[in-house]
């Protein structure tokens, strides 16, 4: 066959691109990098305690500034976890990092206490929410004073889980706490709301 010597280089040619080919190094996907936690979080190395935790998930990892490491209740809802700041702090902004599988409807409370106060409502977070998600709080300038942060969970479609929770503020005035009038408000289910009145602000809010 006159054409013989093509049909092997062709032949020849082919394989060598299919090797190639095959050789090639693959590109492998970028894992997203780990969302970034303030390192002025209130929240780092504070007491910390839950309604339930798994052995190798303690409630301490939801405060250790290390998104990778989670609180993980090994529960559905409801479930909660409290964080004591040890002092009172005007608050500016609350952030929660989902960790969630699967998707779905979630809802989530805030509130918190001064030392030796009453429990208070201060947000609810109700929605459709995702692994990776992020929700965030932010009271009106000087209007929230805490000591202590407890976020409730009351509904998710998985256990009740967060890779991080967020705290931002600063150490309330001294003498900075004593009110002008003090009102306790009765809400349905029995919650209670209590309200300090200051000359211009509220210390704690609906």
């Amino acid at each position: 066959m006159k054409n013989k010597p093509l049909l092997i280089a062709a032949l020849f040619f082919v394989l060598m691109l299919t090797w190639a080919c095959n050789a090639a190094p693959q590109a492998t996907p970028t894992p997203a990098p780990p969302p970034k936690i303030n390192q002025n979080n209130l929240a780092i190395g504070k007491r910390v305690r839950a309604s339930e935790e798994l052995a190798d998930s303690p409630a301490a990892q939801a405060v250790d500034g290390k998104p990778n490491k989670v609180w993980n209740s090994g529960a559905f809802a409801p479930q909660w976890i409290e964080i004591d700041l040890g002092g009172p702090y005007v608050i500016s902004s609350i952030r929660l990092h989902i960790t969630q599988e699967p998707a779905g409807k979630t809802d989530h409370r805030l509130g918190g206490m001064l030392e030796k106060g009453a429990p208070v409502s201060l947000h609810k977070f109700s929605g459709n929410t995702q692994e990776g998600q992020v929700l965030e709080f932010t009271p009106p300038a000087g209007k929230v004073i805490l000591q202590m942060l407890r976020v409730e969970t009351t509904e998710s479609p998985s256990w009740v889980a967060w890779k991080e929770i967020e705290i931002e503020g600063q150490l309330a005035q001294s003498g900075g706490l004593a009110p002008a009038a003090v009102e306790m408000i009765l809400y349905p289910e029995g919650v209670f709301q209590l309200v300090y009145y200051q000359p211009g602000s509220l210390a704690l809010f609906p």
